[in-house]
């Protein structure tokens, strides 16, 4: 990822991270836990700061700030995370796209299960996509209480 993650909030920083040296399902992974971790510290303005354009299109800051932290106060403090999946997504350019659909492109995709006490928890998808200028940055980062839909987050077009 080329953009730091994080800016300030009370002192704290989202770590910035470098461009991986090739993909890797590790990498992913290991940025996705950092930015589920700022936004559990409240650092929800800087990770949209660093955000690719995709997720600033799909959703203004202060929509993304406050819908995200409503669900993370909801869902309580994690007291531990956890991988579910990481998967790589490509949608083909050169089609018709569907309503709501992603931009064409390169995607990876990390599910990180938060507990948040017993019997409770929320499930957080946290999306990279290779930009144009051929770097990876978060383009979505939606946080759901267990047991509760996810949130669109898609660009109505």
């Amino acid at each position: 990822m080329a953009a730091s993650v994080g800016g300030s909030a009370g002192g704290k920083s989202a770590p910035a991270a470098a461009a991986p040296a090739r993909l890797s399902a590790n990498y992913f992974m290991a940025q996705a836990l950092q930015i589920s971790e700022a936004a559990g510290n409240g650092l929800l303005d800087g990770i949209y700061a660093g955000a690719s354009p995709i997720m600033k299109a799909a959703q203004g800051r202060d929509a993304f700030v406050a819908q995200s932290r409503d669900v993370l106060a909801r869902s309580g403090s994690a007291t531990g995370r956890d991988w579910v999946s990481v998967r790589r997504e490509v949608v083909p350019g050169g089609q018709p796209q569907a309503s709501g659909a992603p931009p064409p492109g390169d995607y990876v995709v990390v599910l990180i299960g938060a507990e948040t006490g017993v019997g409770r928890g929320r499930l957080e998808t946290i999306t990279f996509h290779r930009d144009s200028d051929n770097q990876w940055r978060l383009c979505g980062f939606v946080a759901a209480t267990l047991g509760q839909t996810a949130p669109s987050t898609n660009p109505q077009k």
